[in-house]
């Protein structure tokens, strides 16, 4: 099962530009695209992701990459060392759609040394991944979270 850890549809963390009507932003950004489950590592590694969804301030202001983003890719793409599904290496990305956030941060705890977001982000990337990830509530696919707050 492929589980997405942020809190709303990742399409929510987009602005459509008023000129074109055209969609952009980190939501639709062609990495995520591309390689399965650096969505769920950006999210668990970008701390104000969240802040970004459904937003409603000038969309010229908005973000469409930052530099957490390739590091993330990278990651994704990471073999984990001595773990195997049908004979096949896995990534971290795969792991990240498997399970919840905490278990993958367990995984990564134990390869801490080889996975690539502590070692470029050092300690301070479990403390900022930990916050995030009891931020994570199970989404169901037929169901939206959104704040009627706002």
């Amino acid at each position: 099962m492929n589980q997405i850890w942020s809190l709303y549809p990742q399409e929510a963390y987009t602005v459509t530009l008023p000129t074109t009507g055209q969609v952009v932003g980190l939501g639709v950004h062609p990495a995520f695209k591309a390689v399965p489950g650096a969505w769920n590592l950006f999210w668990l590694t970008y701390s104000a992701l969240d802040s970004l969804a459904y937003y409603k301030e000038d969309p010229m202001t908005y973000f469409y990459t930052r530099l957490e983003l390739p590091i993330c890719v990278g990651a994704a793409l990471q073999i984990v060392p001595g773990v195997r599904k049908d004979k096949m290496n896995i990534n971290y990305g795969r792991l990240a759609l498997e399970h919840t956030p905490l278990e993958f941060i367990d995984f990564a705890m134990q390869n801490k040394k080889d996975f690539l977001l502590p070692a470029y982000y050092g300690k301070r990337w479990f403390s900022v991944a930990d916050h995030n990830a009891r931020k994570y509530r199970k989404r169901m696919d037929n169901i939206v979270h959104h704040d009627f707050r706002k």
